[in-house]
């Protein structure tokens, strides 16, 4: 066999297998596995120097948080609206240990009393044994 021809096998193959798996799902998401609700977008991810845990945050938004680690890890975020005030909902008051899949979720109901509109951060601390990271990332608040 030439080499054309296996390497269009090759990359046949691999386009059909990532066809094939988007296809059955083609709605399912992180968020899904926590709440039942998406789609999303990926926003960033950090990995704290000499440190082997990767954080990503997979939704931020007004409202709502959700980020993918290490199965297991212990994290807590803050979240610091435009008007200078952090979000107090219980949510946010205790550490959230990622699920199965490293998943993670806070959510807070909006809108917030006092929040301002503008630009707005969540701070995610986790740790998995001996190894941490942590991460901010913004979102935006609409005008009211």
């Amino acid at each position: 066999m030439s080499a054309r021809l296996w390497l269009a096998l090759f990359f046949g193959a691999i386009a059909s297998a990532c066809g094939a798996s988007a296809a059955a799902s083609p709605t399912a998401s992180p968020r899904d596995a926590i709440d039942g609700i998406g789609p999303h977008t990926a926003v960033l991810a950090s990995e704290a120097p000499g440190s082997s845990l990767l954080v990503t945050v997979i939704e931020a938004t007004y409202g709502h948080l959700v980020i993918k680690t290490q199965p297991g890890s212990i994290c807590v975020a803050k979240t610091e609206l435009p008007s200078g005030q952090t979000v107090l909902a219980g949510d946010f008051l205790s550490a959230h240990t990622a699920n199965a899949d490293g998943l993670a979720a806070w959510t807070y109901h909006v809108p917030v009393a006092g929040a301002g509109s503008g630009t707005a951060h969540y701070a995610i601390t986790c740790a998995a044994g001996t190894e941490s990271a942590e991460l901010t990332t913004s979102f935006e608040i609409p005008a009211q």
